[in-house]
C-alpha cells in the first residue's frame, strides 16, 4: 500500500543524493501539488521538472481517506491543457479507489513548457454519481 507521505519522500531523497554526491548542477525539481479533498476522496498531483534535461512530467494521485464512508468510490484521471487552460483533455486511464486509506497513481506523462495538468476525480456513493473536483494545476 502506498501513502502520500512515501511519494513525497522520493523528491527529498533525490535532492539529498544530489547534494551528497557533490553535484554542482541543478537537480530535478520534484513537487507534490497541494491536495484537494471532497467527501473522502483526494485528488493530488506529483510533478518533476528538470530544465537541464528538458524533462517535464506529471503524475495524478487519487486516494480515499480513512474516515470516508465505505460506499464512497473515487475515480480519478490525469487531464492536460495545451491552450492556457481554456480546454482540458483526459490523458490517462481511470484509476478507481474503493478502500481507505489507499491510493492509485497514473503513470508519468509529459507536461512541458506551455502545458498545464491536473488530476480530476469523480465521486460515487454506491452506484450514484455524487460530484466532481480537481487538484491544483502543475504548470511549467
Amino acid at each position: 500500500m502506498k501513502t502520500l507521505r512515501r511519494l513525497g519522500a522520493i523528491g527529498a531523497t533525490a535532492s539529498l543524493l544530489a547534494v551528497a554526491a557533490g553535484q554542482a548542477t541543478a537537480y530535478p525539481r520534484y513537487l507534490s501539488i497541494g491536495w484537494t479533498e471532497r467527501s473522502g476522496c483526494i485528488a493530488s498531483l506529483n510533478g518533476i521538472s528538470d530544465k537541464e534535461a528538458g524533462s517535464y512530467k506529471v503524475q495524478g494521485v487519487t486516494s480515499k481517506v480513512q474516515s470516508a464512508a465505505s460506499n464512497i468510490r473515487c475515480v480519478g484521471w490525469l487531464t492536460r491543457s495545451t491552450d492556457g487552460g481554456r480546454t482540458w483533455k483526459q490523458i490517462s486511464g481511470l484509476h478507481t479507489v474503493t478502500t481507505a486509506p489507499t491510493l492509485d497513481t497514473t503513470g508519468w506523462y509529459w507536461n512541458g513548457p506551455g502545458y498545464r495538468a491536473k488530476n480530476c476525480v469523480d465521486i460515487y456513493k454506491g452506484t450514484a454519481y455524487y460530484g466532481h473536483f480537481c487538484s491544483g494545476e502543475w504548470r511549467n
